[in-house]
This record gives structure tokens, C-alpha cells and sequence, in this order.
């Protein structure tokens, strides 16, 4: 993955885990009765996921120079993700 972090400057790395955490709605929909077609498809469209990347920092550029690095760190986002 590319990570821009200001003018001139990205970081570079490979992810090598994802994790998605599940806060219990999606269960507790398919286990319900009689859920209405907009309920679902609002929540297959347009619920956020929170997402856990683990990522290995191999390397950045800064000004046009690149170097090689290795560090492993973790970040989370949120993402937009069909169920």
C-alpha cells in the first residue's frame, strides 16, 4: 500500500493481516423476523466497518529519493464494505 503523508512524501508497505471487527448488528439481523428489504439493503449499502490493517513498512520516498526501511505497524480505518 502507498500512504501519501504530505508533499513529497509517501510511505510504502505490504499488509499481511485485516481483521474486521463485529459489533453484533449482523446477527442480530439474521436472527430477527420480518426485517424489511430497506433495512437490509441500508445496512449491505451503506454501513461502516471498522477495519484493522497490519502493515510492513518497507520503505518511503521523500522528494523523489527513495529508501528501503523495515518496521511492522498497525493502523484502522473506516470502511465502507459489503456484507
Amino acid at each position: 500500500m502507498r500512504a501519501p503523508l504530505g508533499t513529497g512524501y509517501q510511505v510504502y508497505g505490504l499488509i499481511h493481516d485485516i481483521h474486521i471487527d463485529d459489533d453484533g448488528l449482523v446477527r442480530q439481523l439474521v436472527t430477527a423476523e420480518n426485517v424489511s428489504e430497506e433495512v437490509m439493503r441500508d445496512n449491505r449499502e451503506r454501513r461502516i466497518v471498522p477495519v484493522e490493517l497490519s502493515v510492513l513498512t518497507v520503505g518511503y520516498e521523500q522528494d523523489g529519493r527513495y529508501t528501503t526501511v523495515a518496521a511492522a505497524t498497525t493502523a484502522q480505518f473506516g470502511c465502507d464494505l459489503p456484507l
